[in-house]
């Protein structure tokens, strides 16, 4: 079997594409999201995964104007007010946030996720990222981002310190004695003393052990006819989408270069990984053009056709590579929605691929299951 967990940009979903419904109106509204939440917990997934952005891109012709006007990567709402709503309308599915470690306090983020843990009943989990755009490191007071191996080593000490915080009080500290009246025994709650190279806290944290004795810590139907149909439309974008796209993720602007002429070597200390992904395999006689024509990759694997054609799909592949599972991306709409719950994971479970039912009191047991 594997594991099933759901990718969510808490942004203008779907702006303009099919069976998107009211993006404009739905999207500042939680119901569509917690549709999504009862849906997936319906489907038996483990997870919901919230990304962030703590920008509005200018990247592509120096100007907010394409971002802005497709809806795209901008604007976000922030997901820590939408999590507490997610999980109450739950009880079984995992709740994962995106915080970025260079931007965000580790004593902050380690007492927001052990209470959402603890409001949940041991359900939260925190993808950690280190933020890729200067944009992001300009809207918390930084001219310029720190540089990309450096923000891995601070993120290495941000997540120490913030372990350390989550067991600052042992497993025992609480008493909770109503004869002698002591709530929590002082002895078992700890100063941490933390001084690293780049963060500080004397600690302890002022919240309980959670349940999960720390949150989750990550690091990120239709007829066959119909279903390739849709892939054709979503291959389908201008050369300006991909531009656009690949401005936001370099933080540079691609349409200073001619399309007709070789691409320049192009060196980034934004999200440097996922740039060069989308421009490998050019040789040095590619143009910008025909990268920017290339078919739309929508992820690690690309399926399309009826829900028995995508569960063989996606079995052959982890029975190829293994792995624990996938983590699904698509349009927010309330039909794609359908088409994973209702449509695709009935096939997966009767081929036994999914659970069929929650074993597990948290999130890691859940995930610890299989």
């Amino acid at each position: 079997m594997f594991h099933m967990g759901w990718f969510l940009n808490y942004t203008v979903p779907g702006w303009g594409k099919d069976w998107s419904g009211e993006p404009a109106r739905d999207w500042t509204s939680p119901d569509l999201y917690i549709e999504l939440a009862r849906a997936m917990e319906r489907a038996r997934f483990d997870y919901m995964m919230l990304e962030d952005g703590s920008f509005i891109p200018d990247a592509y012709q120096g100007t907010a104007e394409y971002y802005l006007a497709k809806a795209a990567h901008a604007p976000k709402h922030e997901p820590a007010i939408l999590v507490p709503l997610l999980m109450q309308a739950t009880r079984h599915l995992g709740v994962i946030m995106t915080i970025a470690t260079p931007y965000y306090p580790p004593f902050a983020a380690a007492r927001l996720m052990a209470s959402l843990d603890h409001l949940s009943n041991g359900r939260a989990g925190i993808n950690l990222v280190t933020a890729h755009n200067v944009r992001t490191a300009q809207n918390f007071g930084r001219d310029e981002h720190y540089e990309h191996d450096l923000r891995y080593e601070m993120a290495d000490e941000w997540i120490d310190l913030v372990n350390q915080l989550w067991t600052s009080w042992q497993p025992d500290a609480v008493i909770a004695d109503y004869e002698s009246g002591i709530y929590a025994d002082h002895a078992k709650v700890n100063a941490v003393n933390f001084e690293g190279r780049f963060y500080k806290s004397r600690g302890p944290l002022n919240t309980i052990p959670s349940p999960q004795g720390r949150p989750v810590v990550c690091q990120a139907g239709e007829t066959h006819d119909e279903a390739v149909a849709k892939k054709k439309r979503i291959d389908a974008t201008t050369v300006e989408d991909v531009l656009a796209r690949i401005s936001w993720t370099s933080g540079i602007d691609f349409s200073q270069f001619d399309l007709d002429a070789p691409l320049p070597t192009i060196n980034t200390d934004a999200a440097s990984s996922t740039t060069l992904g989308m421009l490998q395999g050019s040789d040095p006689t590619t143009t910008l053009r025909e990268i920017a024509q290339r078919p739309v990759r929508l992820g690690s694997l690309e399926v399309s056709g009826t829900v028995d054609e995508v569960a063989s799909v996606m079995d052959e592949a982890m029975q190829e590579v293994g792995g624990d599972g996938f983590l699904i991306a698509g349009q927010l709409s309330r039909r794609y929605i359908s088409e994973v719950a209702d449509g695709l994971a009935p096939v997966l479970r009767r081929r036994g691929l999914i659970r069929s039912e929650y074993t597990g009191a948290t999130l890691r047991d859940n995930l610890r299951e299989f």
